[in-house]
């Protein structure tokens, strides 16, 4: 896949480290000489292992260490006579339309070129900023297995607790892959609690996790049920693979959860270990967090979906849709949403309202049924108090 484009590096970069690519090139890092053994026998690899399916991202001005292009074309053509893989290339043109550069981009691009002229690449690098930088080092770091300096007694166990949320198995991906490249031992628990309790554990290795990036829902499998009637199974597991750290990755049932296994370290000393937890919920409810991994995809999908309800009433008149959001107690992916779309009102169990505020809202829409659009839009949350909003808004 190419990218066109000065701004491509950037895009290229963030889409490489989003999607899990196998090779990356981009202007600010050339690769050494060689590159091409290397590219072809991490593609080898990868396949032998069970991958079906391998990118390659490629920035305009691509160039090796002596300053030779790289164009898609040629990586193509290598990919196919060295290793015979049906190979596609994608060009992505005119990614960037923006207006005129300031002052700040046009002397920044200047050293950015100088350096990269005098083959001062790190500090090319650098002078992309500090976000540029810190997303090069994790995709090396993520995508790219170099032997282990030492090895670590640490053993981490990972596992997904409650409802599955857009940006699980990248956490764990990013957490295995991690650990891995420190030297530490890692286990993926299968089903939550209840897979620790029963033991349903095993052990990963760096393409265990190999294409898990753009995957939805939970690869390991999660459960809501919570550690406080399995404790006693839970301790032999954890002592019989004899982890030394757990990573939790999942929304309040997983924060209760750790919250039961740190309060009962006072029984068990197998239980006096590091715990962490990755909170990841469409509700975005996990006390003590401003943002949860799966809250954004949550919200995204309804908007489009209150953008395809309005669409649908564009030939009708006189309609108010009521849209009813997950979340539980929380009113988060209403009141985004609500924002989002420009709904008439968003009714949440953290804002109680009185039977004056509905009577206003009501007259609102009453109103605006005599203007030009006659359609109104309301959201509540699941357990919003007064579960029959709709009767407000039918006809008499």
């Amino acid at each position: 896949m190419k990218l066109q484009r000065c701004s491509s590096r950037y895009l290229a970069l963030v889409s490489a480290l989003a999607s899990g690519a196998d090779w990356l090139f981009i202007p600010e890092a050339p690769p050494q000489e060689g590159w091409e053994d290397r590219m072809c026998d991490r593609l080898e690899g990868s396949r032998t292992t069970g991958s079906r399916l391998n990118i390659i991202i490629v920035a305009e001005g691509a160039i090796d260490i002596n300053g030779k292009p790289i164009s898609s074309t040629y990586i193509k053509d290598l990919v196919v006579q060295r290793l015979g893989y049906d190979t596609r290339v994608t060009v992505l043109g005119h990614v960037q339309r923006g207006g005129t550069p300031s002052a700040f981009d046009r002397i920044l691009t200047k050293l950015v070129q100088k350096a990269m002229d005098e083959k001062r690449f790190e500090e090319a690098i650098k002078l992309r900023g500090g976000s540029f930088e810190n997303n090069w080092k994790i995709y090396k770091l993520l995508s790219f297995q170099k032997p282990v300096q030492s090895e670590s007694k640490v053993s981490l166990a990972v596992l997904n607790v409650g409802a599955p949320a857009a940006g699980m198995n990248a956490a764990v991906r990013s957490a295995v892959r991690l650990a891995l490249s420190h030297g530490q031992k890692v286990y993926a628990v299968h089903d939550g609690f209840q897979g620790l309790a029963d033991g349903n554990v095993v052990e990963m290795e760096w393409h265990s996790v190999a294409g898990w990036t753009g995957q939805g829902g939970s690869l390991l499998g999660t459960k809501r049920t919570l550690p406080e009637k399995h404790m006693e199974k839970i301790v032999e597991t954890i002592s019989k693979f004899n982890i030394s750290a757990l990573l939790v990755v999942g929304g309040f049932e997983g924060y209760a959860g750790v919250l039961q296994l740190f309060e009962a370290r006072g029984r068990y000393d197998e239980l006096c270990i590091p715990m962490c937890l990755i909170p990841a919920t469409v509700s975005n409810n996990v006390p003590g967090t401003d943002f949860s991994l799966g809250a954004d995809t949550a919200v995204n999908a309804a908007m489009e979906g209150c953008d395809k309800i309005k669409q649908s009433a564009s030939g009708t008149k006189r309609r108010v849709f009521v849209v009813e959001t997950m979340g539980g107690f929380c009113g988060y992916l209403a009141t985004c949403t609500g924002i989002a779309v420009g709904a008439d009102a968003a009714y949440i169990f953290e804002d109680p309202i009185n039977i004056q505020d509905l009577k206003t809202n009501v007259d609102h829409l009453t109103e605006k049924m005599k203007k030009d659009v006659q359609r109104g839009l309301v959201l509540r949350c699941v357990m919003w108090i007064f579960s029959s909003v709709f009767h407000l808004f039918s006809p008499p």
